[in-house]
């Protein structure tokens, strides 16, 4: 899993480039069962990757000559700053189907879980607990149980201040997959 990095003085199509033959070089002599997932970003600064069309690109140019899938890892607190509207209903229902149409979510096996301390569309990297951000509980309960999702790992992504933060995070989401209409099977 990586962030495809910053574009810098560049323009975006060099470096997508750039990145395409980066990941086809770092691979020479990789095949089997590895997977690489390319991280979307929060979009800050130059950094590439915040867009779903951005990642679609990259992936389509470095598919091309390696032994080995390219996915996707999506993150919340990155989606949500980058201008994806996690928090509503209706922008999280067109957010899944955009994925689905660009990235094709069967190349999602990961989400990152963490709520977001920046706005919607500031670009801001700042993670938050679960239910403490602007996405919100509500909006984590929707993309938890929602049928596109419910076969992702969610990898919790939260800020660790102190020893019992992760187990509050990682209740949270539970409470949360069990608060839906939708049947969800969990593991214990």
């Amino acid at each position: 899993m990586f962030h495809p990095g910053s574009a810098k003085d560049y323009s975006r199509e060099q470096i997508v480039t750039a990145v395409a033959d980066g990941m086809r070089e770092a691979a020479q002599g990789l095949s089997g069962s590895l997977k690489l997932l390319i991280e979307n970003t929060a979009g800050q600064g130059s950094v590439l990757g915040s867009t779903l069309e951005e990642l679609a690109e990259i992936r389509s140019q470095a598919q091309a000559g390696l032994d080995f899938e390219v996915g996707y890892c999506l993150d919340t607190c990155h989606s949500f700053a980058a201008g994806y509207d996690l928090a509503s209903e209706a922008g999280l229902e067109l957010f899944i189907q955009k994925a689905d149409a660009l990235l094709r979510l069967e190349r999602v096996p990961v989400i990152h879980a963490n709520d977001s301390k920046g706005g919607l569309g500031s670009r801001l990297d700042r993670h938050e607990h679960i239910g403490e951000g602007l996405i919100g509980d509500a909006a984590f309960g929707r993309l938890l149980n929602h049928p596109k999702m419910m076969t992702k790992a969610f990898i919790l992504e939260t800020p660790v201040d102190s020893p019992e933060d992760q187990s509050r995070d990682i209740n949270k989401l539970k409470e949360l997959c069990r608060k839906s209409p939708t049947v969800r099977k969990t593991s214990k």
